[in-house]
């Protein structure tokens, strides 16, 4: 039977440095087309898709905290305890 779990090579998260390489590579290119990352996002907001539209707002102000109100028959349900 083989083993399953444990370490693989190439599995977690990849190195800080690979990230930031990766986010300037983005940038760069964002800027070459472009011009600067700004009018990147102005190109986004311009295209008319909802999606990348959602996406410009959510990472200029940041996504809407979620949240859940849960009751049962008029009673609130408290996390961790049994309500009877």
């Amino acid at each position: 039977m083989a083993s399953k779990g444990g370490a693989r090579q190439g599995a977690g998260r990849k190195p800080k440095a690979e990230e930031l390489k990766i986010v300037n590579q983005a940038v760069n290119a964002i800027t070459q087309t472009y011009g600067s990352l700004e009018e990147g996002f102005v190109a986004l907001l311009k295209s008319g898709e909802p999606s990348l539209i959602k996406w410009v707002f959510e990472h200029a102000a940041g996504k809407p905290q979620e949240r859940i109100d849960i009751t049962t028959n008029g009673k609130e349900v408290i996390t961790g305890m049994v309500v009877k």
